[in-house]
């Protein structure tokens, strides 16, 4: 399935040169415009390699497109025109690329560089170093391609052109992860997601995410993946590309069948298949319909299987997509000897063994050896099955394949087993079991962490009505305390004042302003506590937990509770203290806006920024400051906006001063929707935002004087800047924390 995420991965469509280029003609408009110009000139050679662009993304177009190269290479050939000859070299590429033959493809992409070299046109360096990469992908010599993608990063890096670097990024990642060496992979990913996020690239920024989630996926971290893929899934519909919406579609439905909850995986594949004929993207949809009947394979449903595995294959021909014909009939054969209809598998194996051989996949030979070897086996030929074997363990020690060497050793045991060979069957069963106990880590942490987060799941859920009435049990306890507390120390000025009245009545004054003081900073902090332990989000969040758990999505309950739990961890710890580190502080607020986004079809797009010159783990504030004004910007300051919601956490320390600006572009502080009463909104919205800014702002006070700092609290409209939203500036307190 990985191909069907890299060829999206690595788009090698190259840019024309003619001001007809900058316009967004289709095929047939460029064709008009063909037959329209009759000059024999630079622009023509650049008229025809544009309809070629065009045309190599159409099924059934090979004829044509090789009449149209023809023409342009004849015609720059004769005008001199070195770019153009570039040009068609890498196109007579993209063709051998397309048609598997890899070796051809990076023999023209190496031809095409020494003429882009010649006249240095660095751009189309970068592109042509970047094709190379994505031949010797498709070879698996994934060495070579980290080096072409390599060279072409430093090249885009030179002439400081950010598509030309982000594209070797992933083109590096992606190479890394099938190397295992996922910390790399992951690293180049985010650095290709940190430019396309500061350039607002948002179609990059899918790409990044649904790429970081293969690897996730590949390590087994399968909640990961699912977050991943659904940020770029979001982010894809968010910008209208359905083509890309489509894959992380595909992409979740991987992940979900890799779990075994085939009723999910058949969910997201048939919203795929959905969008895909839409799309007419017959590719991935041919891709869509194996990976459907696979699942059809698991649920044991054979003869549905059969159905949509032979209609990818149907149009994987029509397509001459050999990659894929190769695979279904793999897949197709595995089922037929799962049926015990040996010849037919055998007829199918051979077919595809002869387009893996052809188009140079090594990785995919293994499996079709294996399954010839295993034929022969239960048709009693060991010799022959041995024979098979022996080539398919040749590929697996070739390639370093543990997995792969684990199962010829498997197959040879069993082998020699069955002849009689008792010896050499102790030996290969000796290797397979310590290849086994090799690869048993890896596998034990992906089943363990299965059934621990299901056993989380299920001890989460039933503790979940115990800790909501713990929590408001707390918060009544606390009420009673401060009622007492207001009644006792009530009842110990009026006895004190009746005891002394003619002798002391300044100082009992003195004495009912410290009480009032003293109950005034108790019922800030039983706000707090109420605040902490019972806002609005946690019975939103039980809402939304209880609508996903009756949809039955117990794997996004899963991560859901997952990130509540965390939050209402963190607010509780920080809760116990004084004081928390800013570190601790801004994860709760992330934290909190994470568990907003799971729960929302409409994502927060939210960025936390600190200075540089502040180190967070040393300083150290009250807990509880900046969050209130965060959850009134999602809970007020987006309603009616559904699109494009953003909010900026930024922490600054200047002069001394330690200032937190929480900006929204939902609709301001003053403004009011058309269908809202403004005594309602004053009675209601205004009055919890007012209820926030209160006790901030008292809290402002109290610690203003203990901790010796100025504090203050601002909130703007951003319509004095010109701006749509809210900006709340706030002077936190602080204390440095000095080093043990």
């Amino acid at each position: 399935m990985r191909y069907f995420i890299l060829l999206f991965c690595w788009g090698i469509g190259m840019t024309a040169y003619a001001q007809i280029a900058r316009q967004p003609y289709d095929l047939d408009s460029l064709k008009k415009v063909l037959k329209a110009y009759n000059e024999e000139d630079t622009t023509r050679v650049n008229i025809l390699t544009q309809i070629i662009d065009a045309a190599i993304r159409k099924p059934k177009t090979t004829d044509e497109i090789n009449e149209y190269v023809q023409e342009a290479e004849k015609l720059a050939l004769e005008l001199g025109f070195v770019r153009g000859q570039a040009k068609c070299l890498h196109i007579r590429g993209n063709i051998h690329l397309r048609g598997s033959a890899f070796p051809k493809a990076i023999e023209y992409f190496k031809k095409a560089l020494k003429q882009y070299q010649a006249i240095d046109f660095q751009k189309n360096v970068a592109v042509c170093y970047h094709s190379m990469g994505v031949g010797y992908y498709y070879q698996s010599d994934f060495v070579n391609a980290i080096k072409c993608f390599g060279k072409s990063r430093e090249v885009g890096e030179k002439i400081k052109h950010l598509p030309s670097i982000t594209r070797a990024l992933n083109g590096m990642a992606t190479a890394y992860s099938e190397l295992d060496q996922y910390d790399k992979s992951l690293k180049y990913y985010d650095q290709a997601l940190q430019m396309h996020i500061k350039t607002q690239n948002k179609k990059g920024m899918a790409t990044c995410y649904n790429n970081m989630g293969t690897v996730c996926d590949d390590q087994t971290n399968y909640l990961q993946a699912t977050e991943y893929y659904q940020k770029a899934l979001s982010l894809n519909q968010e910008v209208g590309d359905e083509d890309g919406a489509s894959r992380c579609l595909n992409n979740l439905g991987i992940v979900y069948k890799k779990q075994e909850d085939y009723d999910n995986a058949l969910k997201y594949y048939k919203k795929a298949e959905t969008l895909l004929r839409k799309l007419q993207n017959n590719r991935g949809l041919a891709q869509c319909l194996n990976n459907i009947g696979l699942v059809y394979k698991r649920q044991g449903k054979i003869e549905e299987a059969l159905q949509y595995i032979h209609k990818g294959l149907e149009m994987s021909r029509k397509l001459e997509y050999k990659p894929q014909i190769s695979k279904s009939l793999l897949n197709i054969a595995n089922i037929e000897v799962d049926r015990q209809n040996f010849d037919l598998a055998y007829q199918y194996y051979q077919e595809s063994l002869a387009i893996k051989q052809k188009i140079g996949d090594q990785r995919g030979v293994f499996p079709v050896y294996l399954g010839i070897g295993d034929i022969y086996a239960q048709r009693k030929n060991y010799k022959k099955s041995l024979e098979y074997i022996f080539k398919a363990k040749k590929i697996a020690d070739k390639l370093e394949i543990k997995d792969y060497q684990r199962d010829a050793y498997q197959a040879l045991a069993e082998v020699y087993n069955a002849t009689g060979n008792y010896q050499k069957a102790y030996e290969s069963h000796i290797a397979y079991k310590k290849l086994s106990d090799e690869l048993l880590d890896k596998e034990s942490i992906k089943k363990i962490t299965q059934l621990e987060y299901r056993y989380k799941y299920k001890r989460e859920l039933n503790q979940a009505g115990q800790r909501e009435r713990r929590l408001i049990r707390k918060v009544e306890v606390a009420d009673s305390d401060l009622a007492k507390s207001q009644q006792q120390t009530l009842l110990a000025i009026i006895g004190f004042l009746g005891f002394i009245i003619v002798s002391g009545v300044i100082i009992a004054l003195l004495i009912f302003r410290a009480a009032k003081s003293e109950r005034k900073q108790m019922l800030v902090e039983q706000k707090l506590l109420r605040s902490q332990m019972t806002p609005h989000f946690i019975f939103n969040s039980l809402s939304v937990l209880q609508g996903i758990i009756l949809n039955k999505e117990y794997p996004k309950a899963i991560t859901y509770l997952s990130k509540f739990a965390r939050l209402l961890r963190v607010i509780l710890e920080n809760s116990r203290d004084k004081v928390v580190s800013l570190e601790n502080e801004l994860k709760a607020i992330e934290h909190y806006l994470v568990v907003q986004n799971l729960g929302t079809t409409c994502p927060y797009h939210y960025t936390i920024d600190i200075d540089p010159g502040i180190n967070p783990q040393q300083m150290l504030i009250p807990p509880m400051m900046i969050q209130p004004f965060v959850e009134n910007a999602i809970e007020h300051g987006f309603a009616h906006k559904k699109e494009d919601r953003q909010i900026e956490v930024k922490v600054c320390f200047t002069d001394e001063v330690l200032s937190c600006s929480i900006s929204d572009n939902g609709r301001g502080v003053q403004q009011l929707l058309p269908d809202e009463n403004p005594l309602e909104s004053k009675d209601k919205n205004h009055q919890k935002k007012s209820l926030a800014t209160t006790i901030t702002a008292e809290r402002l006070k109290i610690f203003a004087k203990e901790f010796k700092v100025k504090t203050s609290l601002q909130i703007q409209n951003r319509e004095i800047f010109n701006e749509q939203g809210t900006l709340v500036t706030l002077n936190l307190p602080y204390k440095i924390k000095k080093d043990d």
